[in-house]
């Protein structure tokens, strides 16, 4: 799941927004919430979360606004959620 997340970023910020969210769509489908919320500590924030920020910016890049907009909509409930800090932030 780390993987697929540092690869899609990567892709993202090289210009390669289609593959970049491939990569992130299936870094999220590995995402578990029992197993890796504790990985919020250590990264700083929650994984998904992340995930989820990233991947709306590459949905929104390739012209799905509303689809975009859900995700942030979904991060900010998940932030309220999980109250990690840095998460909210």
């Amino acid at each position: 799941m780390i993987g697929h997340r540092l690869v899609a970023t990567s892709l993202l910020f090289t210009g390669d927004v289609a593959r970049s969210r491939a990569h992130f769509d299936h870094a999220l489908d590995l995402y578990d919430r029992v197993e890796h919320l504790p990985l919020a500590t250590h990264f700083g924030q929650d994984v998904a979360v992340t995930i989820l920020c990233y991947r709306a910016l590459a949905l929104w890049l390739l012209g799905y606004p509303q689809a975009a907009l859900r995700d942030i909509e979904r991060v900010l409930k998940d932030a309220h959620e999980i109250g990690h800090p840095a998460t909210l932030m």
